[in-house]
């Protein structure tokens, strides 16, 4: 009865002497790359084809076991992967064809193929781990070293590669500089297209940040509550009518200066208010299980400071902490007057807002300093960040 096992079968498919050899020679491709490119291109097409299955095979199962990604996000991400291999085989290959008839090169077309196969072998699992404990951790230290990463492949692809395939200096520099030219005019020519709505429902796996996107979510639309803080409130008192109303203002005053009563005013309090109340109440009903504890511990600090607020909107007239601003303006009825009161927030108000607001500042930079790799990628996009600041500047002229 024939042995069922997998892992025999796998081995018996490869052969268990090249698979030592090829998993032994792959810290030639992180420190040796040359050497390591420059010996499989040796080899005969078959075996080339052979060491490359290996490697994608490996890298596949690792990178679908750590991602966990259901059989919708396995199709996606395989249409993704195959869409970038082939955009990236054929800038190469453009640049094969136009440097060998200007000057004979002696690389064939399935090189390019097969360094762009092994070359993505190799660097997914690492990106992956980076990436997984990223998502584990929680912490965007290791987000920038992915996006660190993710700009490494790129600048090999486009500028080392040119070592690998070409032997001469010009032929080196020209390839270089073709690369370049045909990157900038694919992102050229794809910012121009306008995509259905259905594609944009595919995601990178490995360069979406979900901690950000459940972040979005949840927590940023809440933005307008703690960005706009009040910074004053005042006891409006009217004389006649014995007309009392709490009103918050949201730009800074001095204490001689009255606020201009306004229906904008008046609706700005009101909405700020209701935005709160609301919150809250959302908060309390719907039982939102958050994937990532940074998220939740944001949210708690959130919420601790709106039921604060809400503690000083339900009690807007503590009297001991009145104090009564010594200038009247005359009301519209007559000689009635108005009475203005500047009321001091409880304290805790501002402490839990300068926990939460501290919390999500430090978080905005986490973010942007995990993001802050990408920007290198300029040196390979330069035209196209030309023509994209010009194309987007044009639009709202």
């Amino acid at each position: 009865m024939a042995d069922l096992n997998p892992l025999k079968q796998y081995i018996e498919i490869f052969g268990k002497e090249k698979i030592f050899e090829w998993i032994f020679f792959v810290p030639n491709f992180y420190y040796r790359p040359l050497y390591f490119f420059r010996d499989i291109f040796k080899k005969s097409s078959k075996e080339k084809l052979t060491i490359s299955l290996f490697y994608i095979s490996i890298a596949s199962l690792l990178y679908y076991i750590f991602t966990n990604l259901t059989i919708k996000e396995v199709i996606q991400q395989t249409i993704i992967e195959a869409s970038v291999l082939i955009v990236s085989f054929s800038i190469l290959n453009t640049t094969r064809l136009l440097i060998k008839w200007i000057d004979r090169t002696d690389f064939k077309a399935e090189d390019i193929f097969y360094f762009l196969l092994i070359t993505k072998a190799l660097s997914l699992p690492i990106q992956t781990i980076f990436f997984v404990i990223f998502n584990f951790s929680e912490k965007y230290e290791f987000l920038f070293v992915h996006n660190l990463l993710l700009v490494f492949l790129i600048l090999f692809i486009i500028i080392f590669s040119n070592l690998i395939f070409y032997k001469y200096i010009k032929c080196t520099i020209l390839g270089i500089v073709l690369n370049i030219l045909f990157f900038n005019i694919f992102l050229i020519a794809l910012d121009r297209i306008n995509f259905d709505e259905y594609l944009t429902d595919f995601k990178l796996i490995l360069q979406t940040d979900e901690i950000d996107d459940e972040f979005n979510l949840k927590i940023s639309s809440c933005d307008s509550l703690w960005m706009k803080c009040p910074k004053n409130k005042f006891l409006v008192v009217g004389d006649s009518d014995a007309q009392v109303f709490s009103l918050y203002t949201f730009k800074e005053n001095s204490q001689s200066t009255i606020p201009n009563i306004t229906s904008e005013s008046i609706n700005e309090d009101q909405n700020f208010r209701k935005g709160v109340l609301q919150k809250i109440e959302e908060d309390s009903l719907i039982d939102y299980k958050f994937r990532f504890k940074r998220n939740k511990f944001y949210n708690e600090k959130l919420i601790a400071y709106l039921k604060q607020l809400r503690k000083d909107i339900n009690n807007p007239y503590i009297k001991s902490q009145t104090k009564v601003i010594e200038v009247t303006t005359n009301a519209k009825k007559g000689k009635d007057k108005t009475n203005f009161y500047k009321v001091a927030f409880d304290e805790n108000v501002f402490k839990k807002y300068n926990n939460f607001s501290d919390e999500i500042i430090s978080f905005y930079d986490e973010k942007q300093f995990a993001e802050f790799p990408k920007k290198a990628i300029i040196i390979v996009a330069f035209p196209y960040a030309i023509y994209y600041n010009d194309h987007s500047g044009n639009q709202y002229q």
